[in-house]
């Protein structure tokens, strides 16, 4: 076994989608979901749904069964890509919740969420493209003042959706955006060292 000696500080599963509007348009709903095994302030999940608002800005809700690792999750990865950037933690709505996850890859990763008077499920179907990424900085990505790699795998999806008390949210998925082969994704065995 070829070792690095690099110290790991998250290790998670994090699948996202966004929806748009139209092909290649404007996003109006995403979510994304932490299934954290190490992190500094121990594991949990954390799911954050961002959606479009009327005034062309967004919201983000936070769900998680650890109030520490949500803010540590929102303040070094969230806030810093779109759609779930906020410029305050203190803007975002942090809230209590319980999780389920299933997976069957590549056929099915669903998470279901439940918090008090909401239930949310977010599905990712037909994982493809399955693909290694090797260490790679990101965006501004930092923890305690060091610059963070992440290394990882990477699943496509052909389907994915975002339910919110059993109604789906509007928008579709887009491919070939940012560089990506889809807007919706799996993402396993992310490191970030």
């Amino acid at each position: 076994m070829v070792q690095n000696q690099t110290q790991p500080i998250f290790c998670n599963e994090n699948p996202l989608s966004i929806l748009y509007a139209e092909a290649a348009g404007t996003p109006i709903a995403a979510v994304t979901f932490w299934r954290s095994f190490l992190s500094p302030v121990g594991s949990g999940h954390v799911l954050a749904v961002w959606r479009a608002q009327e005034s062309g800005t967004g919201s983000v809700d936070l769900f998680t069964d650890h109030q520490e690792l949500g803010k540590l999750i929102f303040t070094t990865f969230l806030h810093h890509w779109p759609p779930f950037h906020q410029e305050r933690l203190s803007d975002v709505a942090l809230q209590e919740a319980h999780f389920t996850v299933e997976a069957d890859l590549p056929r099915l990763y669903r998470v279901a969420c439940t918090a008090a008077g909401i239930d949310l499920l977010a599905e990712w179907r037909a994982v493809r493209s399955v693909s290694r990424h090797e260490a790679h900085t990101h965006a501004d990505v930092r923890y305690n003042d060091v610059l963070l790699a992440v290394e990882n795998t990477v699943g496509f999806c052909d389907q994915a959706r975002i339910l919110v008390n059993g109604q789906p949210l509007a928008g579709q998925m887009c491919y070939g955006v940012d560089s990506w082969e889809s807007s919706a994704y799996v993402t396993l065995c992310e490191t970030w060292s």
